[in-house]
């Protein structure tokens, strides 16, 4: 598989798990200053609303991240028809469980804070159940993407210069 065919898919990975990551972090800044209740300035809402959104946007992201790097190492060695929904959607709650693990473990250990296991156990859960609802959906879309008839060797060629009968004659030599 060529590199940009590798980075393509983990940038995809990460935008779509960033969209839902913007999405909690939208609800998060909702249920925690319920704007519609308060009459705050427009600026203070607006700033605080972003740091919500960027935030979900970056957990997201890295998370997902996380789950194309998995994506790469466990299905290496079979094709993309090996893999199934639900191996999708453990690799995708590892990869949500992935980032807080990383973040806060250091945390609980170096400050001794044992007392918030419970409360990060919580984060890394929802983070992890999030990352299965990805893996889910991104198996979804990956059945949906439409398969090229064309060997991905003639492809490498110029559109534009692709006639029909051409692209026949050497598509029998090949074999």
């Amino acid at each position: 598989m060529q590199l940009w065919a590798r980075v393509r898919g983990l940038l995809g990975s990460a935008m779509i798990w960033g969209v839902v990551g913007a999405g909690v972090g939208t609800a998060m800044f909702l249920v925690r200053f319920q704007p519609w209740q308060r009459s705050m300035e427009w600026s203070s809402l607006l700033t605080r609303f972003a740091a919500f959104a960027g935030a979900g946007v970056l957990w997201g992201s890295v998370c997902g991240l996380a789950f194309g790097i998995v994506i790469r190492s466990m299905g290496r060695r079979k094709g993309a028809s090996a893999l199934s929904a639900s191996k999708l959607t453990l690799w995708g709650a590892m990869g949500g469980a992935a980032f807080p693990l990383l973040l806060y473990t250091p945390v609980v250990i170096s400050r001794g804070a044992y007392g918030l296991i419970p409360f990060y156990g919580m984060l890394t859960g929802i983070s992890a159940l999030f990352g299965a609802l990805c893996g889910r959906v991104i198996f979804s879309l990956a059945q949906r993407a439409p398969t090229s008839p064309v060997p991905p060797a003639l492809l490498r060629e110029s559109p534009l210069d692709i006639d029909l009968e051409g692209l026949v004659d050497r598509r029998e030599r090949v074999r």
